[in-house]
């Protein structure tokens, strides 16, 4: 319904209200019928509603606050003003509306633990937390009732969807499960099969298992089936003796356990082999039972479950040094845990290195089990760690003791209620310090509207299958700029062939009076010249700019990301409006990424590089080697917990007057979460 008549609309309201002597009784501020003020906090606690789920949130800031000021002591408008001033990035005036809820004895456990959520995002970022102790809070088992599941797991690989593979040795099979544990495929090897399958890799869309029986690495398809071989039984080069663990690096190498040889054999990615290490040379004793392997830093880390130790190695396996004393008793695979640490299985525990300093802690805790061997043990695209137990036929999930108690955060985006009774709901879920939360489906939701427990169908829509882009090419119009105009073009013509196949572009003008200059479905001509052209000033403003921008994306589902194409360096006026934490958090609640392509070399602005990093953007050169395709892909691959439920209301919407709450719960392995919203059907006259 167009704002413009927005006049007219509340007139006709208020006549309907008074001259029906409406109740009211289900909308959330029941005005008194012949109250005028109670009707207009109605009609525009109403308007704040709609606005809010069509993504114009300072018209929503607008309506909560002036219905505020006719009906102060309703916690359900002042709810709504929080909630619309969080997505509007303006998160301290947010926990203020919120804390007043609460302490006014309203608001319940959601709400309070929303205030602690936001709370605990706003003073550590995500990058600096590292939990400091996992527990076990699911396990599957590998024989229940007899019934043989899997027998002796040896690897886990997780995968960047949420779900995992799982090697089991015995049964000569690769399970694969859903983000929930449950049993979406199992990889048998076509028609030859495996023979004692020991680890799984996939890279680059590539998938490898390491076959301890054939001494040999096979590659396969998505169905298991083997489409290739390489290794074969042999002290040789390039021969094998109980391949084991499984590691690559971005040069397209493939390096490979060799267990029964005591050294580490490396391949291209099409199996021509290239060189073996790990023999005694020099100072060097050699390993004795290596075992996991991992490339970090562009060092091959391997571990030696004989010797106790981490040894490193160049990538022409050239030995750099040895990690020692550090209190493993058999530690076996090693895996990145980030960009400081690595994860090792070490026989009942797990283990994190800090590479620098080269000290071990044990985060994970398995409690009082025993008999366990962990052979495998890696972090989940949740932030999980999963584990293989050999000796016990489990893998087990361990999850961060904070995040078991504090629970997932769950935020209803937008209610679509055009199409009532057919209602759509977007929900995001993501952790405690704001990282998403991929591989749900409709089976991780329960959807209550009013005191009604909505039946679920399959998911409409989940983020992280959607690899479709919604850009926002934001050109800096400062006087510097005027003279970068090809390189802008280039940039222009580079962002739109990777991202217009299977997206839309839109091209933003951050001047002096920022405005869209080719709307989104522009064509390349269209959007290249906007992008070229003028006017350039000595007085651009990049924080109306941005904001515009960003609020372009929002009402679509896709992915998001604003481009900035600038020569990196802020200008006096950049952040007159709006502040730079405001900015980040308009682009983080809003699940909008923020990339940076500089027309010259040198440094950037450390506002723009803040405003990168918190968005989980990228940093790059116009002319950069690798060029901007990357930068696209970025995104298509980033992780995405946002989703679609649709269902039919059974709901008396009161001729679109009746404010109809509902409550999304999401359940993931013993975290759980509760997101709160509502809405208004269709205004009926």
């Amino acid at each position: 319904m167009p704002r413009r008549s927005r006049g007219f609309q509340r007139f006709a309201i208020r006549l309907v209200l008074v001259s029906a002597v409406l109740t009211l009784a289900s909308h959330a501020i029941a005005p008194n019928p012949l109250d005028m003020d109670s009707a207009e906090a109605a009609e525009e606690f109403r308007w704040g509603v709609v606005a809010y789920h069509n993504g114009r949130f300072n018209e929503a800031i607008f309506s909560f606050t002036r219905a505020l000021s006719l009906v102060p002591d309703d916690p359900t408008a002042r709810s709504w003003l929080g909630y619309a001033f969080y997505r509007s990035g303006f998160e301290q005036e947010a926990l203020t509306e919120w804390q007043t809820v609460v302490d006014a004895g309203h608001g319940g456990e959601g709400l309070r633990n929303l205030i602690e959520i936001v709370r605990a995002r706003r003073g550590v970022a995500r990058e600096l937390f590292r939990p400091e102790r996992y527990v076990v809070t699911a396990e599957i088992e590998g024989i229940v009732e007899g019934e043989v599941r899997f027998r002796r797991p040896t690897s886990v690989r997780p995968r960047a969807d949420g779900s995992f593979f799982v090697t089991a040795f015995t049964e000569r099979e690769i399970l694969l499960l859903d983000a929930n544990g449950t049993l979406r495929r199992r990889l048998r090897g076509g028609l030859t099969g495996f023979d004692q399958p020991f680890d799984i890799l996939e890279v680059d869309g590539r998938l490898y298992v390491s076959e301890f029986g054939a001494d040999r690495i096979v590659r396969i398809n998505e169905r298991g089936d083997i489409i290739g071989s390489f290794g074969s039984s042999g002290i040789a080069e390039g021969q094998l003796l109980g391949p084991q663990y499984l590691a690559a690096d971005r040069d397209n190498y493939l390096y490979v356990t060799d267990y029964g040889n005591r050294r580490v054999v490396k391949f291209d990615f099409d199996g021509r082999y290239v060189l073996s290490f790990g023999r005694p040379r020099g100072a060097f004793e050699g390993l004795e039972n290596p075992t996991g392997i991992v490339v970090h830093r562009d060092q091959i880390y391997v571990a030696d479950a004989g010797r106790r130790a981490i040894f490193r190695f160049d990538s022409s396996g050239n030995f750099l040094g040895a990690i020692r004393d550090l209190g493993l008793s058999r530690p076996e695979s090693i895996v990145v845990y980030d960009h400081d640490h690595l994860l090792l299985s070490d026989s009942t525990q797990g283990a994190l290195l800090d590479v620098d300093d080269q000290v071990v802690s044990h985060p994970a805790d398995f409690g009082a089990l025993d008999g366990i061997r962990i052979t495998s043990i890696a972090r989940d695209a949740n932030g999980n760690l999963i584990a293989a137990d050999f000796d016990r036929n489990r893998v087990y999930f361990l999850a961060d003791i904070s995040g078991v108690y504090s629970g997932l955060h769950v935020q209803v985006e937008r209610v679509w209620a055009q199409d009532f009774p057919d209602v759509a709901v977007e929900v995001s879920v993501s952790d405690r310090q704001g990282s998403p939360i991929v591989g749900l489906d409709s089976g991780n939701f329960l959807l209550t509207e009013g005191e009604r427990r909505i039946e679920l169908p399959p998911l409409a829509f989940a983020g992280f299958r959607n690899r479709r882009v919604n850009v926002s090419l934001l050109v800096d119009r400062s006087l510097e700029m005027d003279r970068h105009r090809d390189a802008i073009e280039d940039a222009a013509t580079e962002i739109f062939d990777a991202a217009v196949a299977d997206g839309t572009l839109r091209v933003v003008s951050a001047g002096q009076d920022p405005a869209v200059v080719a709307p989104g479905g522009s064509g390349r001509l269209s959007v290249i010249e906007a992008a070229r052209r003028g006017p350039y000033t000595a007085t651009p403003r990049f924080d109306t700019a941005l904001r515009l921008a960003a609020s372009e994306l929002i009402p679509q589902q896709d992915r998001r990301v604003v481009f900035f194409v600038t020569d990196g360096q802020s200008d006096v006026e950049a952040f007159e409006e709006y502040g730079l934490g405001e900015l980040a958090a308009y682009l983080r609640n809003n699940h909008t990424i923020f990339s940076v392509i500089a027309v010259r070399q040198g440094a950037i602005d450390p506002e723009l590089e803040f405003l990168v990093e918190q968005t989980g953007g990228q940093l790059r050169y116009i002319y950069a080697a690798e060029g901007l395709q990357g930068m696209v892909d970025h995104v298509r691959s980033s992780p995405n917990g946002r989703y679609i439920l649709r269902y039919t209301s059974g709901a008396d919407t009161d001729f679109g007057r009746a404010y109809l709450p509902l409550t999304v719960e999401t359940y993931l392995v013993q975290r759980s979460g509760r997101g709160e919203s509502g809405y208004f059907g269709p205004l009926e006259f």
